[in-house]
């Protein structure tokens, strides 16, 4: 007996980031809370590489904040397979 689980079913969110990173390829937080309604995306990401096995590359951006202070964020890269890339 295995102590993996079965992938769940995506969540709405879960699917909206998905459906988000098939369409633009990247997604960082602002982008997730503004068209995904998404404020934790770390934790939808993990779930996407652990329980959906996606490939997802995490970069480090700079970005500049509303009081034009520079702040570090993440970008997650989704890596398409190669069937989805032909699609």
């Amino acid at each position: 007996m295995s102590n993996e689980s079965a992938p769940t079913k995506m969540t709405r969110q879960v699917k909206r980031v998905y459906e988000y990173l098939k369409t633009h390829g990247s997604i960082e937080p602002l982008a997730a809370w503004q068209s995904c309604g998404v404020y934790r995306l770390a934790a939808v990401i993990f779930i996407l590489r652990n329980e959906f096995a996606l490939d997802i590359e995490t970069k480090r951006v700079k970005v500049f904040n509303q009081y034009n202070e520079s702040c570090n964020v993440a970008l997650y890269c989704y890596r398409f397979t190669k069937y989805e890339a032909a699609t």
